[in-house]
């Protein structure tokens, strides 16, 4: 299933609740880059140049979750992350 970028974006962002979470896009919007930080603003996990996510949900969530596997083996909590649901809400919107 392709995915726009703006959805993307709050996909990203909500899966590292509560932790902050900054999301770039660049090379023309058809790569992302994100950053997970604490609430000093220090990074703790840096994802680079996701290609193209105007992609597939399945991939996007694949490298979503390796990074929560990876935040959580270092202790961090974070809040419960469906992406099926927020594409649900999001199609229900758009």
């Amino acid at each position: 299933m392709r995915i726009e970028l703006d959805f993307a974006e709050k996909a990203i962002q909500s899966a590292f609740l509560p932790l902050q979470c900054s999301v770039e896009n660049f090379d023309a919007r058809n790569r992302v880059r994100f950053r997970v930080l604490n609430k000093n603003g220090d990074s703790l996990l840096e994802v680079e140049e996701v290609r193209r996510m105007i992609c597939d949900l399945d991939r996007l969530k694949f490298r979503i979750l390796k990074a929560r596997e990876n935040l959580e083996r270092r202790g961090f909590q974070l809040s419960a992350w469906d992406p099926q649901v927020l594409f649900q809400s999001d199609k229900q919107n758009g």
